[in-house]
């Protein structure tokens, strides 16, 4: 899929755009670990104006969010930020894809095309936008509130602030000290609440690998989820919308032959510990929860009800980094993989959104590409609208099948609700 780059400035007399600030910036603790992996985003239908009309959005919505370091560079061996401006090569047009194409190759190839030196980029495709971003730039949800912001900025409409201000020094001590400070009974509960990991032993099946990811993508019909997850409640009292996808995700993959390890993990937003509060940069902890053949959908959500309410993602956090003492940096790439070990599924919801600017008429696509934990992740990103749950599921196609997550994925387009009717009660 080409594109087509220019290099010229778009904004900026300062070179620092609106922040004023020309000044190298070191890379908090926070973000090192993320540190050379990258990942894409793709929203659409959208109503777009041509390309200087888009590269005008993104030149707006960095002036109006100077901390959400838009145009900066980043010094991968200093561990800096170069601040700076958008410029054009960071807004190229992308050529349209036909029926045989699938979403989640689009999204990967905006992975394998971008330009190595640019922490964000956007592609404008017919009636889409893609991002393509650096994840020390940002979490889920800093990079989901950029692409909507540019796409709210483009079509004429209005957006959400993408990053309110700078996180400061600590900001997990800050919630730590907000979250256990003045009740350590909190702290003792976070850990005692987590789930045994049972002991996988080695297959001895272990090969020479490297990464090869690959993402697929569905859409679950809306009216087939509200009234699943309807049924789910009346027979289980209860339960979260996430608790029922997720549940229905894992049961799909193990019948489609994928075996899968039995606890699972949440991305958390640990902005919820600091009352919301919205720093820039990346704020996530890991919430572990067993999913296997015996769990129920109701013991998904109060697990995870359980998990959130103790703080148990912040005190893994705060144990990281203790850890680690603040010298935190990318885990190294496996060179090597072993082939009997199990599936690792993450889940990263976005929750539902009634605001994105969706032209009206189309089918909405909210698609992700994401880099999966080690040679046997499995990272699913869902997106919620009124009319459908949108899931792109990435994995490394030399260790997880292809094409039993494809058929996993088939399974809950067209059997949702009878997925979910089989974890509704144990």
């Amino acid at each position: 899929m080409s594109r087509t780059v220019t290099n010229d400035a778009v904004t900026s007399d300062t070179g620092a755009g609106s922040t004023g600030r020309t000044d190298p910036l070191a890379l908090q603790r926070r973000d090192r670990p993320w540190v050379g992996t990258v990942l894409s985003l793709l929203l659409g239908p959208i109503d777009l104006p041509p390309l200087e009309g888009v590269r005008a959005a993104v030149a707006r919505v960095a002036e109006e969010n100077p901390h959400a370091r838009i145009g900066w560079g980043l010094d991968r061996d200093e561990l800096r930020w170069i601040p700076g401006a958008p410029t054009e090569a960071m807004v190229t047009e992308g050529a349209a894809w036909d029926d045989t194409t699938g979403i989640g190759e689009v999204v990967d190839a905006m992975v394998a095309d971008a330009d190595p030196h640019l922490p964000l980029q956007f592609v404008v495709y017919p009636g889409y936008l893609g991002m393509v971003v650096w994840h020390a730039l940002g979490d889920g949800r800093s990079n989901g509130a950029l692409i909507e912001a540019v796409a709210g900025a483009a079509s004429g409409g209005g957006y959400k602030p993408v990053a309110s201000h700078p996180s400061g020094r600590a900001p997990v001590l800050a919630a730590a000290w907000a979250t256990f400070g003045r009740d350590p009974k909190r702290l003792r509960a976070a850990f005692t609440d987590r789930p045994d990991r049972p002991e996988t032993p080695a297959s001895g099946l272990t090969v020479p690998w490297r990464p090869s990811r690959k993402t697929l993508y569905t859409s679950i019909d809306g009216a087939v989820r509200d009234e699943a997850l309807s049924a789910a409640r009346e027979a289980s009292g209860k339960v979260s919308n996430f608790a029922v996808m997720a549940f229905a995700v894992t049961r799909a993959l193990r019948e489609a032959g994928i075996v899968i390890a039995p606890i699972s993990n949440v991305v958390v937003d640990l902005r919820t510990y600091l009352d919301g509060d919205w720093i820039n940069g990346n704020f996530l902890g890991s919430l572990p929860i067993r999913i296997d053949d015996r769990t129920s959908i109701s013991d998904v959500s109060q697990s995870i009800r359980s998990g959130l309410r103790t703080g148990r993602p912040l005190a893994g956090a705060v144990l990281s980094s203790v850890r680690t003492g603040g010298r935190r940096h990318r885990t190294a790439i496996p060179e090597s993989a072993d082939r009997g070990m199990p599936a690792v599924v993450s889940f990263s919801d976005v929750g539902m959104r009634t605001d994105i600017p969706f032209a009206p008429g189309g089918r909405p696509v909210y698609a992700s590409s994401s880099e999966p934990d080690g040679p046997h992740g499995v990272t699913v990103v869902g997106l919620h609208t009124r009319e459908a749950s949108l899931l792109s599921v990435s994995f490394h196609d030399n260790v997880v099948d292809a094409d039993r997550v494809g058929a996993a994925l088939a399974a809950l387009t067209h059997d949702f609700g009878a997925i979910v009717a089989g974890g509704r009660v144990r």
